[in-house]
């Protein structure tokens, strides 16, 4: 039991760091209603929820991700800010700066102790096999959509497929 308890601690953290993919800038609202309905019918699935388990796991799995994207927004709203203070570097302190990142990072902190409650408080509704297939479905549900989002932007149907795309070197793309 010690042993799952470490093992699901790391794994939420390893879960917390990846990057919840931009669907905001690449699926209209549509898609990504369909794609958050894949997902539910895949999690269902994948855990081999009961309709009971079901019916208990989804509206806190909902919380969760409204909480998450409460988050992420403020988390844009900081990069915009960011945005805004590196025009203005000459009248911005290194102390606007470092206050700035420890919100950043705070909110950061709190994104990852959302998901490591969530995962802990579902211990009355799921099995701790259920949970860590949970978690394992996370990692690999955005690392599939994060792929499928790179091809199709690789594959849009305007781009000119005679003319090689430019490289763009990596400070070009900031």
């Amino acid at each position: 039991m010690k042993n799952i308890s470490i093992f699901m601690l790391l794994t939420t953290m390893v879960v917390g760091q990846i990057p919840d993919p931009p669907l905001e800038r690449h699926v209209d609202p549509k898609e990504r209603s369909r794609i958050e309905m894949m997902k539910m019918w895949r999690l269902t699935e994948h855990l081999n929820l009961s309709e009971e388990q079901a019916t208990k796991f989804f509206p806190r799995y909902k919380g969760l991700s409204e909480g998450i994207e409460v988050l992420n927004s403020r988390q844009k709203e900081l990069v915009e800010e960011f945005k805004k203070m590196m025009e203005k570097r000459d009248e911005i302190s290194d102390a606007d700066f470092n206050r700035m990142m420890k919100q950043f990072q705070e909110i950061e902190e709190l994104k990852i102790k959302e998901k490591f409650k969530f995962v802990h408080d579902l211990s009355d509704v799921l099995s701790p096999e259920q949970r860590a297939r949970y978690i394992i479905f996370e990692v690999r549900f955005k690392r599939e959509l994060q792929k499928a989002l790179r091809e199709e932007r690789r594959d849009f149907p305007f781009r000119d497929r005679d003319k090689p795309r430019p490289r763009k070197r990596m400070r070009d793309r900031w």
